[in-house]
Protein backbone atom coordinates (compact mmCIF):
# COMPACT_ATOMS: atom_id res chain seq x y z
CA UNK A 1 0.00 0.00 0.00
CA UNK A 2 1.39 3.38 -0.94
CA UNK A 3 1.84 6.47 1.16
CA UNK A 4 -0.59 9.38 0.90
CA UNK A 5 -0.60 10.33 -2.78
CA UNK A 6 -3.82 12.04 -3.84
CA UNK A 7 -6.28 13.80 -1.58
CA UNK A 8 -9.04 16.31 -1.88
CA UNK A 9 -9.30 17.65 1.64
CA UNK A 10 -8.62 20.74 3.71
CA UNK A 11 -5.21 19.59 4.95
CA UNK A 12 -3.87 19.00 1.43
CA UNK A 13 -5.21 22.37 0.26
CA UNK A 14 -3.50 24.02 3.21
CA UNK A 15 -0.23 22.20 2.50
CA UNK A 16 -0.37 23.20 -1.16
CA UNK A 17 -0.78 26.86 -0.21
CA UNK A 18 2.01 26.77 2.39
CA UNK A 19 4.93 29.11 1.78
CA UNK A 20 4.44 29.33 -1.93
CA UNK A 21 6.12 28.91 -4.30
CA UNK A 22 8.57 26.42 -2.74
CA UNK A 23 7.52 24.43 0.32
CA UNK A 24 10.53 22.12 0.05
CA UNK A 25 12.90 25.08 0.32
CA UNK A 26 11.07 26.46 3.36
CA UNK A 27 11.22 23.12 5.17
CA UNK A 28 14.88 22.69 4.28
CA UNK A 29 15.78 26.18 5.49
CA UNK A 30 13.89 25.57 8.75
CA UNK A 31 15.88 22.38 9.34
CA UNK A 32 19.17 24.04 8.40
CA UNK A 33 18.66 26.81 10.97
CA UNK A 34 18.16 24.36 13.81
CA UNK A 35 20.56 21.59 12.80
CA UNK A 36 23.83 23.32 13.90
CA UNK A 37 22.62 24.21 17.41
CA UNK A 38 24.29 22.20 20.17
CA UNK A 39 21.07 21.34 21.98
CA UNK A 40 21.01 19.66 25.35
CA UNK A 41 18.43 18.93 28.05
CA UNK A 42 19.09 22.10 30.04
CA UNK A 43 20.96 24.94 28.38
CA UNK A 44 20.78 28.17 26.39
CA UNK A 45 20.58 26.19 23.13
CA UNK A 46 17.09 25.03 24.13
CA UNK A 47 16.04 28.67 24.54
CA UNK A 48 17.60 29.47 21.13
CA UNK A 49 15.66 26.60 19.55
CA UNK A 50 12.36 27.70 21.10
CA UNK A 51 12.92 31.24 19.76
CA UNK A 52 13.18 29.83 16.24
CA UNK A 53 9.93 27.92 16.79
CA UNK A 54 8.25 31.11 18.02
CA UNK A 55 8.80 32.62 14.57
CA UNK A 56 6.34 30.04 13.21
CA UNK A 57 3.88 29.67 16.08
CA UNK A 58 3.13 31.78 19.18
CA UNK A 59 4.23 29.18 21.70
CA UNK A 60 4.70 29.99 25.37
CA UNK A 61 8.06 29.17 26.96
CA UNK A 62 7.95 27.78 30.49
CA UNK A 63 10.57 26.27 32.78
CA UNK A 64 11.50 24.64 36.06
CA UNK A 65 14.60 25.84 37.99
CA UNK A 66 17.76 23.83 38.50
CA UNK A 67 17.58 21.72 41.65
CA UNK A 68 13.81 21.25 41.54
CA UNK A 69 12.79 17.77 42.59
CA UNK A 70 10.25 16.33 40.13
CA UNK A 71 9.24 12.79 40.92
CA UNK A 72 12.42 10.75 41.19
CA UNK A 73 14.40 13.28 39.14
CA UNK A 74 16.22 16.51 39.97
CA UNK A 75 16.54 19.24 37.34
CA UNK A 76 20.26 19.53 36.48
CA UNK A 77 22.24 22.72 36.06
CA UNK A 78 22.30 24.48 32.71
CA UNK A 79 25.19 23.34 30.54
CA UNK A 80 26.78 25.37 27.80
CA UNK A 81 30.03 24.88 25.93
CA UNK A 82 32.32 27.02 23.81
CA UNK A 83 35.24 25.32 22.12
CA UNK A 84 35.95 21.64 22.59
CA UNK A 85 38.93 20.04 20.88
CA UNK A 86 41.89 17.70 21.07
CA UNK A 87 45.23 18.75 19.54
CA UNK A 88 48.44 16.82 19.21
CA UNK A 89 51.95 17.88 20.17
CA UNK A 90 52.37 19.66 16.84
CA UNK A 91 49.27 21.80 17.42
CA UNK A 92 47.21 19.88 14.86
CA UNK A 93 43.55 19.56 15.75
CA UNK A 94 42.61 15.88 15.67
CA UNK A 95 39.10 16.35 17.14
CA UNK A 96 37.21 19.64 16.95
CA UNK A 97 33.59 20.34 17.91
CA UNK A 98 33.62 23.21 15.39
CA UNK A 99 33.55 20.53 12.69
CA UNK A 100 30.65 18.62 14.30
CA UNK A 101 29.05 19.35 17.66
CA UNK A 102 28.65 15.63 18.33
CA UNK A 103 32.42 15.54 18.95
CA UNK A 104 31.93 16.68 22.56
CA UNK A 105 30.07 14.47 25.04
CA UNK A 106 26.90 16.41 25.84
CA UNK A 107 27.14 17.55 29.46
CA UNK A 108 30.91 17.27 29.75
CA UNK A 109 32.75 18.90 32.66
CA UNK A 110 35.37 21.52 31.71
CA UNK A 111 38.86 20.20 31.05
CA UNK A 112 42.24 21.62 29.99
CA UNK A 113 44.85 18.87 30.27
CA UNK A 114 47.74 17.27 28.48
CA UNK A 115 47.42 13.49 28.40
CA UNK A 116 49.09 10.53 26.76
CA UNK A 117 46.98 8.59 24.28
CA UNK A 118 46.63 5.86 26.89
CA UNK A 119 45.24 8.38 29.39
CA UNK A 120 42.98 9.98 26.79
CA UNK A 121 41.55 6.68 25.49
CA UNK A 122 38.93 6.15 28.29
CA UNK A 123 37.46 9.54 27.36
CA UNK A 124 37.04 8.73 23.65
CA UNK A 125 33.80 7.20 22.33
CA UNK A 126 33.19 5.57 18.96
CA UNK A 127 30.32 3.88 17.12
CA UNK A 128 31.40 0.33 16.37
CA UNK A 129 28.56 -0.03 13.82
CA UNK A 130 29.86 2.72 11.54
CA UNK A 131 33.67 3.23 11.34
CA UNK A 132 33.29 6.67 9.72
CA UNK A 133 30.50 8.01 11.97
CA UNK A 134 30.69 10.15 15.11
CA UNK A 135 28.41 8.87 17.89
CA UNK A 136 26.15 10.97 20.13
CA UNK A 137 26.83 10.54 23.86
CA UNK A 138 25.56 12.37 26.96
CA UNK A 139 26.47 12.81 30.62
CA UNK A 140 23.67 14.88 32.13
CA UNK A 141 23.44 13.42 35.62
CA UNK A 142 26.99 12.54 36.64
CA UNK A 143 30.34 14.29 36.45
CA UNK A 144 32.35 13.20 33.40
CA UNK A 145 33.98 14.54 30.27
CA UNK A 146 34.74 13.09 26.90
CA UNK A 147 34.94 13.29 23.13
CA UNK A 148 33.29 11.32 20.35
CA UNK A 149 35.09 10.46 17.15
CA UNK A 150 34.97 7.97 14.31
CA UNK A 151 36.54 4.54 14.66
CA UNK A 152 38.89 5.40 11.80
CA UNK A 153 40.10 8.52 13.67
CA UNK A 154 40.65 6.48 16.81
CA UNK A 155 42.67 3.96 14.81
CA UNK A 156 44.88 6.79 13.49
CA UNK A 157 45.51 8.05 17.02
CA UNK A 158 46.33 4.55 18.22
CA UNK A 159 48.82 4.07 15.39
CA UNK A 160 50.66 7.21 16.49
CA UNK A 161 51.62 5.45 19.69
CA UNK A 162 50.36 5.17 23.27
CA UNK A 163 52.92 7.61 24.64
CA UNK A 164 52.11 10.47 22.26
CA UNK A 165 50.65 13.41 24.13
CA UNK A 166 47.44 15.31 23.39
CA UNK A 167 45.92 18.53 24.68
CA UNK A 168 42.24 18.03 25.62
CA UNK A 169 40.18 21.21 26.02
CA UNK A 170 36.46 21.56 26.81
CA UNK A 171 35.34 25.11 27.60
CA UNK A 172 32.08 24.19 29.29
CA UNK A 173 30.12 25.76 32.12
CA UNK A 174 27.45 24.54 34.51
CA UNK A 175 25.28 27.09 36.28
CA UNK A 176 21.81 27.35 37.83
CA UNK A 177 19.17 27.88 35.19
CA UNK A 178 15.92 26.52 33.79
CA UNK A 179 14.74 23.33 32.18
CA UNK A 180 12.65 24.85 29.40
CA UNK A 181 9.87 23.67 27.14
CA UNK A 182 7.53 25.32 24.68
CA UNK A 183 3.76 24.93 24.83
CA UNK A 184 1.10 25.99 22.35
CA UNK A 185 -2.60 25.48 23.03
CA UNK A 186 -5.39 25.79 20.48
CA UNK A 187 -8.73 26.33 22.20
CA UNK A 188 -11.71 24.55 20.71
CA UNK A 189 -15.38 24.69 21.62
CA UNK A 190 -14.70 22.00 24.22
CA UNK A 191 -11.96 21.63 26.83
CA UNK A 192 -11.42 18.02 25.77
CA UNK A 193 -8.02 17.97 24.09
CA UNK A 194 -5.57 16.02 21.98
CA UNK A 195 -1.88 16.32 22.96
CA UNK A 196 1.18 16.19 20.68
CA UNK A 197 4.77 16.18 21.93
CA UNK A 198 8.19 16.33 20.23
CA UNK A 199 11.57 16.19 21.97
CA UNK A 200 14.10 18.90 21.12
CA UNK A 201 17.16 18.02 23.22
CA UNK A 202 19.35 16.41 20.54
CA UNK A 203 22.12 18.43 18.85
CA UNK A 204 23.02 17.85 15.19
CA UNK A 205 20.68 14.92 14.54
CA UNK A 206 18.15 15.59 11.79
CA UNK A 207 15.68 12.72 11.75
CA UNK A 208 15.89 12.34 15.53
CA UNK A 209 14.27 14.71 16.13
CA UNK A 210 14.15 17.83 13.97
CA UNK A 211 11.72 15.90 11.77
CA UNK A 212 9.23 15.40 14.62
CA UNK A 213 9.58 19.03 15.68
CA UNK A 214 8.85 20.22 12.13
CA UNK A 215 5.77 18.01 11.73
CA UNK A 216 4.46 19.36 15.04
CA UNK A 217 4.97 22.97 13.87
CA UNK A 218 3.16 22.32 10.59
CA UNK A 219 0.29 20.53 12.32
CA UNK A 220 -0.09 23.28 14.92
CA UNK A 221 -0.25 25.94 12.23
CA UNK A 222 -2.85 24.00 10.28
CA UNK A 223 -5.09 23.27 13.28
CA UNK A 224 -4.98 26.94 14.30
CA UNK A 225 -6.09 28.05 10.83
CA UNK A 226 -9.80 27.34 11.41
CA UNK A 227 -12.30 26.91 14.29
CA UNK A 228 -12.19 23.61 16.14
CA UNK A 229 -14.65 21.62 18.25
CA UNK A 230 -11.78 19.89 20.07
CA UNK A 231 -8.84 21.63 21.81
CA UNK A 232 -5.21 20.79 20.99
CA UNK A 233 -2.01 21.10 23.00
CA UNK A 234 1.54 20.96 21.59
CA UNK A 235 4.71 20.46 23.63
CA UNK A 236 8.34 20.84 22.53
CA UNK A 237 10.81 19.99 25.29
CA UNK A 238 13.70 17.79 26.44
CA UNK A 239 13.20 14.05 26.29
CA UNK A 240 12.36 12.01 29.39
CA UNK A 241 12.65 14.69 32.06
CA UNK A 242 10.74 17.24 29.94
CA UNK A 243 7.27 15.66 30.15
CA UNK A 244 7.82 14.95 33.86
CA UNK A 245 8.74 18.61 34.46
CA UNK A 246 5.74 19.80 32.43
CA UNK A 247 3.44 17.58 34.50
CA UNK A 248 5.07 18.75 37.72
CA UNK A 249 4.57 22.38 36.71
CA UNK A 250 0.93 22.04 35.67
CA UNK A 251 -0.34 19.38 38.04
CA UNK A 252 -3.03 16.99 36.95
CA UNK A 253 -4.75 18.48 33.88
CA UNK A 254 -8.41 19.28 34.35
CA UNK A 255 -9.16 18.71 30.69
CA UNK A 256 -10.20 15.26 29.49
CA UNK A 257 -7.57 13.85 27.12
CA UNK A 258 -8.80 12.25 23.89
CA UNK A 259 -5.34 10.79 23.23
CA UNK A 260 -2.52 12.07 21.08
CA UNK A 261 0.96 11.19 19.93
CA UNK A 262 4.63 11.65 20.56
CA UNK A 263 6.13 12.67 17.19
CA UNK A 264 9.62 11.34 16.48
CA UNK A 265 11.79 10.30 13.53
CA UNK A 266 9.30 11.13 10.79
CA UNK A 267 11.70 12.22 8.05
CA UNK A 268 13.21 8.97 6.76
CA UNK A 269 11.75 6.78 4.01
CA UNK A 270 10.50 3.95 6.25
CA UNK A 271 6.75 3.24 6.50
CA UNK A 272 4.89 5.05 9.24
CA UNK A 273 4.31 3.10 12.42
CA UNK A 274 2.10 3.90 15.38
CA UNK A 275 2.67 2.55 18.85
CA UNK A 276 -0.62 2.58 20.72
CA UNK A 277 -1.03 4.15 24.13
CA UNK A 278 -1.30 1.91 27.15
CA UNK A 279 -5.04 2.61 27.33
CA UNK A 280 -5.56 1.92 23.62
CA UNK A 281 -8.65 2.76 21.55
CA UNK A 282 -8.66 6.44 22.41
CA UNK A 283 -10.77 8.61 20.10
CA UNK A 284 -7.53 9.89 18.54
CA UNK A 285 -6.27 6.37 17.84
CA UNK A 286 -9.64 5.37 16.41
CA UNK A 287 -9.57 8.37 14.08
CA UNK A 288 -5.95 7.72 13.11
CA UNK A 289 -6.74 4.16 12.04
CA UNK A 290 -9.77 5.37 10.09
CA UNK A 291 -7.77 8.12 8.38
CA UNK A 292 -5.02 5.69 7.41
CA UNK A 293 -7.51 3.20 5.99
CA UNK A 294 -9.47 5.78 4.03
CA UNK A 295 -6.41 7.50 2.57
CA UNK A 296 -4.52 4.32 1.73
CA UNK A 297 -1.61 5.26 3.99
CA UNK A 298 0.58 2.38 5.11
CA UNK A 299 0.83 2.35 8.89
CA UNK A 300 2.31 -0.45 10.97
CA UNK A 301 0.47 -0.81 14.30
CA UNK A 302 2.23 -1.82 17.50
CA UNK A 303 1.00 -2.39 21.03
CA UNK A 304 2.37 -0.30 23.88
CA UNK A 305 5.66 -1.28 25.48
CA UNK A 306 7.64 0.69 28.10
CA UNK A 307 10.56 1.26 25.71
CA UNK A 308 10.90 4.13 23.32
CA UNK A 309 10.48 7.88 23.55
CA UNK A 310 8.33 10.10 25.74
CA UNK A 311 5.25 7.90 25.39
CA UNK A 312 6.91 6.09 28.33
CA UNK A 313 6.49 9.16 30.54
CA UNK A 314 2.99 10.15 29.40
CA UNK A 315 1.64 6.62 30.01
CA UNK A 316 3.48 6.11 33.30
CA UNK A 317 1.88 5.73 36.71
CA UNK A 318 0.90 9.13 38.06
CA UNK A 319 0.66 10.86 34.67
CA UNK A 320 -1.58 8.42 32.76
CA UNK A 321 -2.07 10.44 29.58
CA UNK A 322 -2.92 8.08 26.71
CA UNK A 323 -0.41 9.23 24.09
CA UNK A 324 0.90 6.82 21.49
CA UNK A 325 3.88 7.42 19.24
CA UNK A 326 3.93 8.13 15.52
CA UNK A 327 7.31 7.52 13.90
CA UNK A 328 8.91 5.80 10.95
CA UNK A 329 12.13 4.09 11.94
CA UNK A 330 13.07 3.90 15.62
CA UNK A 331 16.20 3.24 17.64
CA UNK A 332 16.03 -0.48 16.82
CA UNK A 333 15.66 -0.08 13.03
CA UNK A 334 17.26 3.26 12.12
CA UNK A 335 20.85 2.53 11.00
CA UNK A 336 21.91 6.15 11.60
CA UNK A 337 20.48 6.28 15.15
CA UNK A 338 22.42 8.61 17.47
CA UNK A 339 25.36 9.25 15.17
CA UNK A 340 26.54 11.77 12.61
CA UNK A 341 25.03 9.79 9.73
CA UNK A 342 21.67 11.23 10.85
CA UNK A 343 22.21 14.40 8.84
CA UNK A 344 19.98 16.67 6.80
CA UNK A 345 20.14 14.34 3.81
CA UNK A 346 18.15 11.79 5.85
CA UNK A 347 15.04 13.98 6.01
CA UNK A 348 12.76 13.87 2.97
CA UNK A 349 10.11 16.55 2.51
CA UNK A 350 7.73 13.92 1.12
CA UNK A 351 7.97 11.97 4.37
CA UNK A 352 7.33 15.13 6.39
CA UNK A 353 4.34 15.95 4.16
CA UNK A 354 2.76 12.51 4.42
CA UNK A 355 3.10 12.41 8.22
CA UNK A 356 1.55 15.88 8.43
CA UNK A 357 -1.33 14.97 6.11
CA UNK A 358 -2.15 11.81 8.06
CA UNK A 359 -2.22 13.70 11.37
CA UNK A 360 -4.16 16.67 9.94
CA UNK A 361 -6.78 14.41 8.41
CA UNK A 362 -6.97 12.44 11.65
CA UNK A 363 -7.77 15.59 13.60
CA UNK A 364 -10.29 16.76 11.01
CA UNK A 365 -12.05 13.38 11.07
CA UNK A 366 -11.94 13.17 14.86
CA UNK A 367 -14.42 16.01 15.13
CA UNK A 368 -16.95 14.46 12.76
CA UNK A 369 -16.51 10.67 12.78
CA UNK A 370 -19.62 8.58 13.39
CA UNK A 371 -19.96 5.00 14.58
CA UNK A 372 -22.82 2.60 13.82
CA UNK A 373 -25.19 2.12 16.77
CA UNK A 374 -27.82 -0.61 16.97
CA UNK A 375 -31.40 0.62 17.08
CA UNK A 376 -33.53 -2.51 16.97
CA UNK A 377 -33.72 -3.67 20.58
CA UNK A 378 -32.07 -6.56 22.44
CA UNK A 379 -30.63 -9.55 20.63
CA UNK A 380 -29.83 -9.75 16.95
CA UNK A 381 -32.08 -8.37 14.20
CA UNK A 382 -34.42 -10.63 12.25
CA UNK A 383 -32.69 -10.61 8.86
CA UNK A 384 -35.46 -12.20 6.78
CA UNK A 385 -37.99 -9.64 7.95
CA UNK A 386 -35.78 -6.84 6.64
CA UNK A 387 -34.67 -8.50 3.41
CA UNK A 388 -31.12 -8.97 4.67
CA UNK A 389 -30.88 -12.77 4.65
CA UNK A 390 -29.21 -13.01 1.23
CA UNK A 391 -26.12 -11.22 -0.11
CA UNK A 392 -26.87 -8.35 -2.50
CA UNK A 393 -23.75 -9.09 -4.59
CA UNK A 394 -22.44 -12.16 -6.33
CA UNK A 395 -18.86 -11.64 -5.09
CA UNK A 396 -20.03 -11.95 -1.46
CA UNK A 397 -21.51 -15.27 -0.44
CA UNK A 398 -24.67 -15.37 1.67
CA UNK A 399 -22.52 -16.78 4.47
CA UNK A 400 -20.06 -13.86 4.24
CA UNK A 401 -22.94 -11.38 4.22
CA UNK A 402 -24.69 -12.86 7.25
CA UNK A 403 -21.37 -13.13 9.10
CA UNK A 404 -20.70 -9.42 8.52
CA UNK A 405 -24.16 -8.51 9.79
CA UNK A 406 -23.65 -10.78 12.78
CA UNK A 407 -20.45 -8.95 13.70
CA UNK A 408 -22.17 -5.57 13.27
CA UNK A 409 -24.99 -6.74 15.53
CA UNK A 410 -22.36 -7.69 18.11
CA UNK A 411 -20.15 -4.60 17.88
CA UNK A 412 -22.43 -1.69 16.94
CA UNK A 413 -22.47 0.03 20.33
CA UNK A 414 -21.94 3.55 18.96
CA UNK A 415 -18.27 3.58 20.00
CA UNK A 416 -16.56 1.43 17.35
CA UNK A 417 -15.60 2.57 13.87
CA UNK A 418 -16.12 0.29 10.87
CA UNK A 419 -12.34 0.00 10.41
CA UNK A 420 -12.06 -1.31 13.96
CA UNK A 421 -14.89 -3.76 13.34
CA UNK A 422 -12.91 -5.04 10.36
CA UNK A 423 -9.82 -5.60 12.51
CA UNK A 424 -11.86 -7.56 15.08
CA UNK A 425 -14.03 -9.54 12.67
CA UNK A 426 -11.58 -10.01 9.78
CA UNK A 427 -14.37 -8.95 7.42
CA UNK A 428 -13.44 -6.64 4.55
CA UNK A 429 -14.16 -2.97 5.21
CA UNK A 430 -16.11 -2.73 1.94
CA UNK A 431 -18.34 -5.62 3.02
CA UNK A 432 -19.00 -4.07 6.42
CA UNK A 433 -19.72 -0.67 4.85
CA UNK A 434 -22.29 -2.22 2.52
CA UNK A 435 -23.91 -4.10 5.39
CA UNK A 436 -24.00 -0.98 7.59
CA UNK A 437 -25.55 1.03 4.75
CA UNK A 438 -28.20 -1.64 4.18
CA UNK A 439 -29.01 -1.88 7.89
CA UNK A 440 -29.13 1.91 8.26
CA UNK A 441 -31.50 2.22 5.30
CA UNK A 442 -33.87 -0.21 7.06
CA UNK A 443 -33.78 1.73 10.34
CA UNK A 444 -31.72 -0.89 12.18
CA UNK A 445 -28.71 1.37 12.76
CA UNK A 446 -28.15 5.03 13.44
CA UNK A 447 -24.95 7.07 13.20
CA UNK A 448 -23.50 8.13 16.53
CA UNK A 449 -20.76 10.77 16.76
CA UNK A 450 -17.47 9.49 18.15
CA UNK A 451 -17.07 12.91 19.79
CA UNK A 452 -20.33 14.39 21.05
CA UNK A 453 -21.45 18.00 20.87
CA UNK A 454 -19.37 18.98 23.93
CA UNK A 455 -16.15 17.67 22.38
CA UNK A 456 -15.92 14.76 24.80
CA UNK A 457 -16.07 11.07 23.87
CA UNK A 458 -19.60 10.27 22.84
CA UNK A 459 -21.69 8.32 25.30
CA UNK A 460 -24.02 6.09 23.36
CA UNK A 461 -27.46 6.13 24.99
CA UNK A 462 -29.03 2.85 26.04
CA UNK A 463 -30.62 1.04 23.12
CA UNK A 464 -34.38 1.53 23.31
CA UNK A 465 -36.47 -1.64 23.43
CA UNK A 466 -38.15 -2.19 20.12
CA UNK A 467 -40.20 -5.13 18.93
CA UNK A 468 -38.90 -6.87 15.85
CA UNK A 469 -42.00 -8.96 15.09
CA UNK A 470 -42.23 -12.47 13.79
CA UNK A 471 -40.02 -13.89 11.07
Amino acid sequence: MSEVSTRDDASLSWWNSLHLPDRDTWCRQWLERLYPLLRTSVGSSVADTLRVLQESIPLKVEGVPTGTRIGDWTVPAEWDVGRAYVEDEDGTLVIDSADCNLHVVNGSEPVDRWLTFEELLPHLHVDSRHPQAIPYRTSYYHSAWGFCCSQSRLNQLAQAGSSRRYHAVIESERKPGLLRWGEYSIAGESEAEVIFSAHLCHPSLANDNLSGMLVAVLLARYLASRPRRVSYRFLWGPGTIGPIAWWHSHGEPRRPCLGGAVLAMLGDDSPLNFKRSLAGRTPFEQSLRSSAERSGTEVQWRDFTPEGYDERQFNSVGINLPLGRLSRADWTTWPAYHCSLDNLDCVETRSIRDAFLLLATTCDQLESLTCPMADWGPGEPQLGRHGLWNSPRSDWTDSDWRRAIGWIATLADGRMLIEEMSAVSHCEVSLLVAAVDAMTARGLLQNHRLIDSTGTPGNAPPRPPRACGER
